[in-house]
């Protein structure tokens, strides 16, 4: 038994090399023969479309998602930082400021 891969294979590509050949590009051969297969195996090129938008879709949403984390993450952390700094070196200074604020308050009243 024989196998006619090759000639099936020739076939798809055929209509490219017929007697007025287009050019390809290595790219662009590739993606041809690929659909063409896709194409022969019963795939509907509109599905194909539509998958391929969807996963786009999903990767600039996974992409923003990422961003937005970080720009949380980095707000989040300076203004800890910030928060943290504050109270440990004013505490101090804050509650005997308000302390002899209030007593003073309370001696005049």
């Amino acid at each position: 038994m024989g196998c006619s891969a090759e000639g099936q294979v020739s076939h798809l590509l055929s209509s490219r090399l017929s007697s007025r050949p287009l050019g390809w590009s290595k790219e662009g051969v590739t993606k041809m023969a690929r659909l063409r297969a896709y194409v022969a195996n019963d795939g509907k090129v509109c599905d194909l479309i539509k998958y391929k938008q969807e996963k786009q879709h999903r990767m600039i949403q996974d992409e923003i998602k990422i961003e937005v984390d970080k720009e949380i993450k980095r707000k989040q952390k300076t203004y800890t930082d910030v928060w943290n700094h504050q109270t440990v070196a004013g505490s101090t200074r804050l509650v005997d400021g308000m302390y002899c604020l209030t007593k003073k308050l309370r001696g005049i009243i």
